[in-house]
């Protein structure tokens, strides 16, 4: 009997991309203590020692518990708190069903997970080792945690997945790095669509017009480019195909409020 493929699992192993942006240990310091923190990525705490914890404007309050997985969601807002003594292990992570659209984005809701004993230990000890071995075994057990998160939202990341592979060609074009000069048409005609019933099913799938995710998808782009990167301005805005520095500047100001240095000044923290 021929081997059968499932295709759902295929697609979401093509499709459903899990990006490690940032992590490493903290020690508690007043720095971490801020008001109306709303990160575009999600933030996954693991404590090791000591006292921290969010908490909103109308009183709710989690305490991140050792030998727990919190996860505070992309777009998520909070206050955090934490005593001097505070020590914890943190992961910036996205979960893409497609570029720029994360699975846990929307949902405000504090979640935790319970570990397995030891399972911190071997986390951080995997995530400090120049062993690539070591590094993938980190990768994957992060992953797990994740995956353990997941649970309550299998309806809207199949929902997500179908819209991953119907939109392929332009979630890969807005891969290709550089927004000046794609052309509309030309994405349509390749889906054998018309550029007007294509751009009415893609804003009613995902909410937004074509030209405004692929807007935000440079925007993200360049805000991970300011956040987790030295890069110079002229340089990010090369990157992104603008030629010219300060018609990048003036339009990411329009659409975050600031302009890029003052952007990453007042957001690169941990």
């Amino acid at each position: 009997m021929p081997a059968t493929s499932c295709s759902a699992l295929e697609l979401a192993n093509r499709s459903l991309r899990f990006t490690i942006l940032a992590g490493g240990m903290y020690h508690g310091d007043p720095s971490w203590n801020r008001d109306g923190v709303c990160d575009p990525y999600n933030r996954l705490y693991f404590t090791q020692a000591g006292n921290g914890w969010c908490e909103r404007a109308e009183g709710e309050r989690h305490r991140f518990r050792p030998q727990w997985a919190a996860l505070l969601p992309s777009g998520s807002r909070w206050n955090y708190r934490c005593d001097p003594s505070f020590v914890k292990f943190w992961i910036h992570f996205r979960l893409e069903p497609w570029p720029g659209h994360d699975l846990f984005e929307g949902s405000a809701a504090f979640q935790e997970r319970r570990l397995e004993a030891g399972a911190l230990a071997q986390l951080m000890k995997r995530s400090c080792s120049e062993k690539l071995g070591d590094l993938l075994a980190c990768e994957a057990d992060l992953r797990g945690i994740v995956a353990g998160f997941i649970t309550t939202q299998a309806a809207q990341l199949e929902r997500d997945l179908r819209i991953a592979k119907t939109y392929a060609p332009i979630f890969e074009a807005a891969e290709g790095g550089r927004y000046t000069g794609l052309r509309l048409g030309d994405l349509a005609k390749g889906m054998n669509r018309s550029l007007s019933a294509l751009s009415h099913a893609f804003r009613r799938d995902t909410g937004v017009t074509i030209t405004r995710y692929l807007q935000d998808r440079m925007l993200q782009r360049a805000r991970d480019r300011l956040l987790f990167t030295n890069d110079k301005i002229r340089v990010i805005a090369r990157d992104l195909g603008y030629e010219d520095e300060f018609y990048f500047s003036r339009l990411f100001r329009k659409e975050t409020g600031l302009p890029p240095l003052e952007f990453r000044k007042k957001n690169r923290y941990w």
